[in-house]
């Protein structure tokens, strides 16, 4: 039986196979609203097409129209992405806030965890602590006990983070048991990265890492290929065959599973190991369409350099696709541009967004002030 939270996890939707998506293009010539908000997400999240974001907008939409009011939510963080055609964060944000009130659990996710981190909203802790104990008391579901995580490892400071991050990660742990493989990042900075994000117990990591990745968990198959590229990469005597083979596949396996940043270091290993800059390229492109900054920075400094030749048109939009993805670098290329000529049809997201952005940066990177 078809259930909104089925598909809560964005990492769970690279799971679904030709069989599922049969049932659920089923389901929607049956006009099921549930099958119209399932579909919606694949499409929006994995994007195997060309045209999947617009496809998914319009099965969203009916499943709105429908009563399925995850489907608001999955509306709103299109607008907070571009993906509607320009960013409205002020958009996005009363929907989250009227889907929460109407039940959504996906708005309850991404409104508590903008609450926790202090994104796209004020940082509020305290009361998003408050909301998710009320949940648990209610309902002791695998999303309470990652939030409840995530709110106890946020919390930590410098100075009380070996004391609070065991609490975090009992209620990581609590997620993965009940099947979050998420949580698995979680407990990786708990257990062994310190306040900075620095490896602090290099055992431990691959241990979790290594756990993760054979749940399937994407973000920990990327973690056991990066920590292993950048050995390797350290200590060249260490490099072979074998170990050049089983990183690649190690990443392919991440990407397949979502892992966008994955995308860009196979893209580094074809350019910069195989001289490959098409199939480099490839890479880049899917993984920036899977949002990974690495990939719009480095498209747009291959293009910016003449190493692979574009419109400038497409360019201002790469650089334009990676400051919406949170690219620092990219917001000054951005500006630059506008003021150049380029990407008016942007103006009220540029100046209501990215100019203030920039203005920020200028003043950290003055000293004016601090994060």
């Amino acid at each position: 039986m078809l259930s909104t939270t089925l598909y809560l996890w964005d990492s769970t939707l690279f799971y679904i196979d030709s069989s599922d998506l049969e049932e659920l293009q089923k389901g929607v010539q049956r006009g099921e609203p549930l099958a119209y908000y399932a579909l919606a997400r694949y499409y929006s999240t994995v994007r195997p097409e060309a045209d999947s974001v617009e496809f998914a907008v319009e099965l969203f939409y009916r499943a709105a129209d429908a009563g399925v009011v995850d489907a608001e939510a999955a509306l709103a963080l299109l607008w907070r992405s571009g993906d509607m055609g320009i960013v409205d964060l002020e958009k996005s944000q009363q929907m989250l806030d009227e889907a929460f009130e109407m039940g959504s659990i996906l708005a309850a996710k991404v409104v508590l965890t903008d609450m926790i981190c202090g994104i796209y909203r004020e940082r509020d802790i305290k009361t998003a602590m408050t909301i998710i104990d009320e949940r648990i008391s209610q309902k002791n579901s695998p999303l309470w006990c990652y939030l409840k995580g995530l709110a106890i490892h946020q919390s930590a400071d410098i100075l009380s983070w070996n004391e609070v991050c065991p609490q975090a990660a009992e209620w990581y742990r609590r997620a993965i048991d009940e099947g979050v493989s998420d949580a698995y990042q979680g407990l990786l900075e708990v257990f062994a990265l310190d306040y900075f994000g620095n490896i602090v117990d290099a055992d431990r990591y691959i241990d979790i890492a290594c756990e993760g990745a054979a749940a399937g968990c994407a973000k920990m198959i990327y973690a056991v290929a990066k920590y292993e590229y950048d050995i390797c990469y350290s200590c060249p005597e260490k490099q072979s065959e074998d170990w050049y083979r089983q990183i690649c596949e190690d990443f392919e396996s991440a990407l397949s599973r979502g892992c966008a940043n994955a995308a860009y270091y196979l893209g580094q290993i074809y350019y910069r190991e195989e001289d490959d800059l098409d199939a480099a390229w490839a890479y880049y492109v899917k993984g920036a369409t899977l949002g990974s900054v690495e990939c719009y920075e480095t498209m747009y400094d291959l293009m910016d350099k003449g190493i692979v030749t574009a419109y400038d048109e497409f360019k201002a939009h790469v650089a334009l696709y990676g400051t919406r993805c949170g690219s620092w670098h990219l917001v000054r290329v951005v500006i630059e541009l506008y003021q150049a000529g380029y990407l008016h049809s942007f103006a009220s997201e540029i100046e209501n967004y990215y100019m203030p952005r920039l203005r920020r940066l200028e003043e950290l990177e003055r000293g004016e002030i601090t994060i």
